[in-house]
């Protein structure tokens, strides 16, 4: 649970103790004033509106610039993107000098549009010739010092956003990598991040490493012909690695390590979704497995998940998890290794131990949500789902007619749906009974 919804949390029941006589009124006040400071206001719907109308007004402007730009002359057009430019940026400035920081987040990520669409429209008025990456690149720059100057969230988002599409331009369709231009932005717009504080910016910082290490692996992984299903069961272990180390990072003192504190439950969300991917990938590797030798990948993989269980076992001595736990990610990542293993002609049964393990995962993740860990019980039920509504697609699907197709699984989602208000709602029951 992060601060903000344990002060509001804590709020709310602290009058309730009071009345019973469990706590006095002065011991009420002075926990609440043990609280740390709150921060600005979070994103919400007020800001998340300022976004959209601001986004909207963006594309409004492009949209009436391209209609009638051949009918401006060449100096009024670059004097218009530089205004348009500059009233972005100048306009975040005077909103977060009003104490407006969302709203000027809103002006600051128009600026990175307005300079985005400036680049294209001055590169085809005087017909620069070069590469479209090139041209990402010079955008890449100039969104990452507006970042930094102007200490905005979402200006760093975008950045690490340009970042990500910078490394798919140049490793995916060009062939071209690694592409260690594009991790350097990352870490960059990653400093930023940690530099600004914020959660979501160091959230997205990390799903943009993510993704250069994902597509990197995958790109060298087709140039020489690495086994997929190896490499899937890696990265499930790898995510379970990460995952296991935020939450023994989230154990350490808070007066001594507040920084790698908030990384670690940074990490959480991210790992987990990871090892989701990388299990339900896995399921569609082994219908691409080229018979390779699996056996570098493998031992990875359990080079990863021994520090898994090592760090694992950190965090239940340290009252993060319980037994139960420890032993689901040694399950969780021994059946992966397995599967990884897989050599069997007929994928069937490779196919149906993936999703087997990405149900059981979903399960387990529920049941870390009703323990306190945040994210764990949406994750798990979303999972879940997910998997069953894969397997339906890929066995009943696809043996029967279209209409009786749909007919089917319309009952098939409801009774999905109602087994995951039972299931969670019992999982509910079972917490609260066991903290009783």
């Amino acid at each position: 649970m992060n601060d903000s919804k344990y002060k509001k949390r804590l709020a709310e029941d602290l009058p309730g103790w009071r009345d019973k006589g469990w706590i006095t009124k002065d011991g009420e006040a002075a926990i609440l004033a043990s609280l740390p400071a709150g921060h600005a206001p979070g994103f919400g719907l007020a800001a998340v509106v300022a976004v959209l109308g601001t986004l909207l007004i963006g594309f409004g402007i492009f949209a009436f610039v391209g209609a009638n730009w051949d009918y401006m002359p060449r100096f009024f057009r670059f004097l218009l993107l530089v205004a348009l430019i500059g009233a972005a940026y100048g306009g975040g400035a005077f909103l977060q000098s009003r104490n407006l920081p969302r709203f000027a987040d809103a002006a600051v990520l128009l600026g990175g549009f307005a300079f985005a669409a400036g680049i294209a429209l001055v590169g085809q008025t005087y017909h620069m010739a070069g590469e479209f990456a090139d041209a990402i690149l010079l955008w890449l720059v100039g969104a990452l010092a507006a970042a930094l100057l102007t200490r905005s969230v979402s200006g760093t988002v975008l950045a690490l956003a340009g970042a990500v599409y910078w490394t798919w331009v140049v490793t995916v369709e060009s062939k071209i990598g690694p592409h260690f231009g594009g991790l350097l932005a990352v870490l960059i717009g990653g400093s930023i991040a940690v530099w600004l504080d914020s959660r979501m910016a160091r959230v997205a910082a990390i799903l943009a490493l993510g993704f250069w290490i994902v597509v990197t692996t995958m790109h060298l992984g087709s140039a020489y012909n690495w086994p997929a299903q190896g490499y899937m069961a890696m990265l499930a272990c790898i995510a379970l690695t990460v995952w296991t180390a935020g939450l023994a990072m989230t154990t350490l003192p808070k007066d001594k390590a507040p920084r790698t504190i908030k990384m670690g439950h940074d990490l959480l969300t991210p790992a987990l979704g990871g090892f989701i991917l990388a299990a339900g990938f896995l399921q569609v590797a082994l219908e691409f497995s080229s018979g390779s030798d699996n056996t570098v990948w493998i031992g990875i993989a359990v080079a990863s998940l021994v520090a898994a269980l090592v760090l694992a076992g950190l965090a239940q001595q340290r009252g993060a998890l319980r037994f139960v736990d420890v032993a689901a990610v040694a399950a969780l990542g021994g059946a992966v290794i397995c599967i990884g293993l897989w050599n069997d002609a007929d994928d069937f049964g490779g196919r149906l131990a993936a999703g087997t393990v990405v149900i059981l995962g979903a399960l387990w993740w529920i049941s870390l949500g009703h323990a306190g860990h945040p994210i764990g019980n949406k994750l798990g039920l979303f999972a879940f789902g997910a998997e069953v509504l894969y397997l339906y697609a890929v066995t009943l699907g696809s043996l029967i007619d279209t209409a009786l197709a749909f007919l089917v699984g319309g009952v098939l989602f409801i009774a999905l749906a109602f087994l995951l208000f039972r299931l969670d709602k019992r999982l509910a029951v079972k917490t609260a009974g066991a903290a009783a």
